[in-house]
């Protein structure tokens, strides 16, 4: 673990299957545990949290991949803007 440079935690629902994409591109489990937390109707809920963490050749990757990502929906904004024409 001496190599990790960014760490990341998931809790939702779906953090399981999340945390399971992101250790099969190279992040290490670092812990599991769990939050508690309380709904709107005063339920007391728990989720799974999952920490996982990168290395820096792990973690320039996953930065790369998010920049395109973000210029990806950048594209598809633009272009259901410059399309609109009222029908959505």
């Amino acid at each position: 673990m001496e190599n990790i440079i960014f760490t990341l935690e998931f809790d939702s629902d779906q953090s399981n299957e999340t945390t399971n994409e992101y250790l099969a591109k190279g992040w290490q489990l670092l812990h599991v545990g769990q939050k508690s937390y309380i709904d709107s109707s005063g339920n007391l809920l728990c989720n799974t949290s999952y920490v996982i963490g990168a290395t820096q050749q792990v973690y320039d990757a996953w930065k790369k991949e998010q920049l395109q990502l973000r210029q990806t929906a950048l594209r598809v904004k633009d272009f259901v803007i410059s399309n609109d024409n009222g029908n959505f």
